[in-house]
C-alpha cells in the first residue's frame, strides 16, 4: 500500500485538482450556453451530468493511471452525485447557518468536499 503523502500520491492529488478545475470550467461554459435554451435547473443538471463522463475518463487514465472500465461509471456517477449533494448541503450550512457570504463559502465548500470525493473516486476507479 502506498503512503498517502508519497510522490505518486501527490501526483494523483495534483492531477485530480487540475482535472476538476478543467471540468468545472467546461461544465460552467456549457451551463451558460444551455441557459439560452432552457431554465437554470435543467441547464445545471445537464451540464453537471455532462461532466461525469469527462471526469471519469480523465481521472481513470490520467489521475489514477488505470484502464477504463465502463462498468464502474455508475459507481463513479454516484460518487459525483454524492459530492454534489454534500457540497450543496455544506454551502447551505455555511451561508444560512454560519452567515458566510456565498463567494467565500463556495471556496470553503470545495476545501471540505474535494478530499472525500478524491478518496471515493480513487476507491471506485482503482479497486
Amino acid at each position: 500500500m502506498k503512503e498517502w503523502w508519497s510522490r505518486e500520491r501527490l501526483r494523483e492529488y495534483w492531477h485530480f485538482g487540475w482535472i476538476g478545475a478543467v471540468n468545472t470550467a467546461a461544465t460552467f461554459a456549457l451551463f451558460q450556453l444551455l441557459l439560452f435554451a432552457m431554465g437554470y435547473g435543467w441547464a445545471y443538471t445537464l451540464s453537471f451530468l455532462a461532466g461525469i463522463p469527462f471526469a471519469f475518463v480523465l481521472n481513470s487514465r490520467i489521475t489514477f493511471a488505470v484502464e477504463l472500465e465502463w462498468s464502474r461509471i455508475p459507481a463513479f456517477a454516484l460518487v459525483y452525485g454524492g459530492s454534489y449533494l454534500l457540497g450543496l448541503g455544506v454551502l447551505a450550512a455555511l451561508v444560512e447557518w454560519a452567515g458566510i457570504d456565498e463567494r467565500p463559502a463556495s471556496v470553503l465548500q470545495l476545501v471540505i468536499t474535494v478530499p472525500p470525493t478524491f478518496v471515493l473516486s480513487r476507491l471506485v476507479l482503482t479497486r
